[in-house]
Formats: structure tokens, C-alpha cells, sequence
């Protein structure tokens, strides 16, 4: 009833923006975030509904844009602005072959006024250019990896049934802001086994700048 009432009276003013996130068991990043890097951790897939009265279907597309909501006393939700490909168009859009390899067409974008999902509904994908269809990429599901362990059940017998979720925030700059956030991580503890501190080194470079706030319009 506590989160109900929370919810009802709307986030704060200010949302943070990050260039990347952990959750699910997958680190991403956002596209423009990529340009200077090696690796893709952009590609995203959602399972949803088409409305016409189809089965659920995949929704593949790219993150552009990672905010925090803040809300009162101490809530937050984490959205996923997303630049999404057109999968209702099956001869366009989307591809499926003969061995059940999804293919998608970047430059078919979906046309929708949804773009946002909740993080905690991303699933991670790659593209790998489709060299038997020129301008085509293939998609390549990747798999969740672990970042961190969930507290026994035993030590909280109150949160069973609860959502959880595993997240770090990564810096990019600060926006002129009243407020300054001196550490925008999560962490989660184990009793098992002894502390061991491991240094993040994009995160080096970035100290320094922190994840940068806005006011909300």
C-alpha cells in the first residue's frame, strides 16, 4: 500500500541519465555510447503484444537513452528509450530463414509512440552484419551473465515473491543541478565468501563526471 501511495503521487522533478546499465544479468550501454568501442551492447529485445489478437511476438531495436525516475522516499524506476525495427513488416522489416535465424532491416524503423520499456523487461541481443542480405543484420540472442547474487531467502522471509534487480549505473557528465549524488551504484553482499573489490576501467576515465542530472518539463 506504502509503494501503491508512492507510485500515485508521481516521480520528482529531476531524472538521471546514464550511458549505461546492468540489469538482467546483461550490461548495456547506450548506441551513441558505442561509437568509440569495440564491443555492442545496445541491441535489445522485448516480448510483446501486437494488439490484433496475434500471439506475443519479439520487438528488437537499439537502446538510445537510459533515465532514472526518482521518486519519493527513496523509489526509482529505470527506463529504456529505444530506437526499435519495424517487425510487423515480414517482407521488409523482418526475416526468418529455413534454420530460424532472425534477420531485421535497420534502416525499417517501427513507427510508434511508445518507445520506453522498463529495464527490467530488456533482454540483451547482437547484430552481426547478413552478408546474403545486403544492408540486412543478423540477430544473435546473447546469453545473461552474473554480476551479482540475490540474498538468501532465509535472511528476509518478508521478500518472497519480490522483484529483484541487479543494477550499476555508469557516469557520463554532470548537467547544471542543485543536487549532487556522490555514488549512483547498487550493491548486493554475500556471507560465503570473502569481499573482493574489482575496478571497472571505462568507469576510470569517467569518475570524475558522474551521471549527469536533468529537470523534467
Amino acid at each position: 500500500m506504502r509503494n501503491l501511495l508512492t507510485l500515485s503521487r508521481g516521480p520528482t522533478r529531476y531524472v538521471t541519465s546514464c550511458s549505461g546499465y546492468i540489469v538482467n544479468g546483461y550490461r548495456f550501454h547506450i548506441q551513441s555510447r558505442e561509437r568509440t568501442l569495440r564491443t555492442q551492447n545496445s541491441g535489445v529485445v522485448v516480448m510483446g503484444n501486437s494488439g490484433n489478437g496475434h500471439e506475443n511476438i519479439d520487438y528488437y531495436g537499439v537502446v538510445i537513452e537510459i533515465l532514472e525516475m526518482q521518486y519519493h522516499e527513496g523509489n526509482r524506476v529505470v527506463l529504456f528509450r529505444c530506437k526499435w525495427w519495424d517487425v510487423h513488416d515480414k517482407v521488409r522489416g523482418i526475416k526468418t530463414d529455413e534454420y530460424g535465424f532472425v534477420s531485421v532491416n535497420p534502416n525499417k524503423q517501427l513507427k510508434t509512440i511508445e518507445p520506453f520499456i522498463l529495464a527490467s523487461q530488456a533482454r540483451q541481443v547482437f547484430y552481426v552484419t547478413y552478408n546474403a542480405n545486403k544492408g540486412w543484420q543478423l540477430v544473435v540472442k546473447n546469453r545473461p551473465h552474473i554480476f551479482c547474487d540475490m540474498e538468501d531467502d532465509d535472511n528476509d522471509k518478508s521478500n518472497k515473491g519480490d522483484a529483484y534487480q541487479c543494477s550499476e549505473l555508469f557516469p557520463t557528465a554532470y548537467i547544471a543541478s542543485s543536487s549532487t549524488t556522490a555514488s549512483a551504484e547498487v550493491y548486493k553482499s554475500r556471507v560465503d565468501i570473502d569481499p573482493e573489490v574489482v575496478e571497472d576501467i571505462s568507469k576510470r576515465r569517467t569518475t570524475e563526471k558522474g551521471c549527469h542530472k536533468r529537470r523534467r518539463e
